[in-house]
């Protein structure tokens, strides 16, 4: 039986949420480090937390072909350990503690991912960071990134923070939800975060485009009969209207500001999210992660556009 808005929203973690943060100390890129730094303190800056830097040491980060070796391990670890180390030297995080260097011996990405999400699980994280470059082009497609290929597999909440976003403070949340069965669940960490930084939330709803032969033939099955479009689509709006009525007022409760937006003009799902973020000035999108095995083949999925382009760091939540 799933847990009512209430009790859900009065649940609460007593230990400090623990941080990977997926940190590549070889990057060429300072910028997209320096761009995770910033959102992390932003994140931290109110509440207390673990962040430990975490890097896997792979063949397929050296374009290797073949398996590490004993003896390369032996010379070249304690060389990354040292690097990952000077890289973090002055950065100042509340909570930072040292780097763990993972090694996976296998030239794979994918095992890559595999090796810090179940150092990840070991260690109880409760959210993984990491910066994404946010590259155009088929390559970039196809092959994917250690951030969006993270995004695919993750069972543990991402927080990454990509290229476009802005250094401003975490002072508004924009909760994209679907009213699914997991909301409630999200709505609680939403409102966790909101309270413990002071920060105000836009819920936005949008109403999923009708089916095709629903647009054709202008009418849709409901309860056993025909009714228009329009009807339908008046209906549905009324009814996502009172579930967001009810999260409003599980907010008001709490004192957090809380506005609904509901979406029916049936554009991309992705374009929505960002157009909200940019045009009420969000300073962290909050969403559910696609699952599944639909989800994660299909190319171009919400969360990875959204993630791609959002001009504020992307919370990727699991119930």
């Amino acid at each position: 039986m799933s847990k009512s808005l209430n009790e859900v929203a009065m649940a609460r973690k007593k230990a400090p949420p623990r941080i990977l943060w997926a940190l590549d100390p070889f990057e060429k890129e300072g910028e997209t480090r320096a761009h995770v730094v910033s959102a992390l303190q932003k994140l931290t800056e109110k509440r207390k937390a673990i962040i430990e830097p975490t890097y896997v040491l792979s063949p397929a980060e050296f374009d290797l072909a073949l398996e590490f070796s004993p003896p390369w391990l032996k010379e070249y670890k304690p060389t990354t350990e040292k690097i990952l180390t000077q890289a973090l030297k002055d950065i100042i995080l509340p909570g930072l503690i040292s780097p763990h260097v993972l090694v996976e011996k296998k030239p794979s990405l994918r095992q890559s991912i595999r090796s810090l999400l179940s150092y990840g699980k070991r260690v109880n994280a409760d959210m993984i960071a990491v910066g994404t470059h946010a590259r155009n082009g088929l390559s970039r497609v196809l092959l994917g990134s250690f951030a969006e290929t993270l995004l695919l597999h993750s069972r543990i909440p991402l927080f990454i923070t990509g290229a476009h976003s802005s250094e401003q403070g975490i002072e508004h949340i924009l909760f994209a939800t679907d009213f699914g069965k997991s909301a409630n669940v999200l709505f609680s960490k939403v409102l966790e975060l909101a309270q413990e930084l002071g920060a105000r939330i836009t819920l936005l709803h949008i109403i999923p485009r009708p089916l095709e032969p629903v647009l054709q033939t202008g009418v849709y099955l409901l309860s056993g009969g025909w009714i228009s479009l329009p009807d339908f689509l008046t209906q549905e709006e009324k009814k996502k209207q009172k579930i967001a009525e009810r999260y409003a007022e599980i907010a008001k409760k709490q004192g957090i500001p809380l506005k609904v937006v509901i979406d029916s003009s049936h554009n991309s799902v992705s374009h929505l999210i960002l157009q909200n973020a940019k045009e009420k000035n969000a300073n962290l999108i909050a969403m559910a992660a696609e699952s599944g095995p639909i989800a994660s083949a299909v190319l171009g999925s919400v969360s990875r556009q959204v993630v791609r382009t959002a001009p504020c760091p992307v919370w990727i939540m699991r119930a």
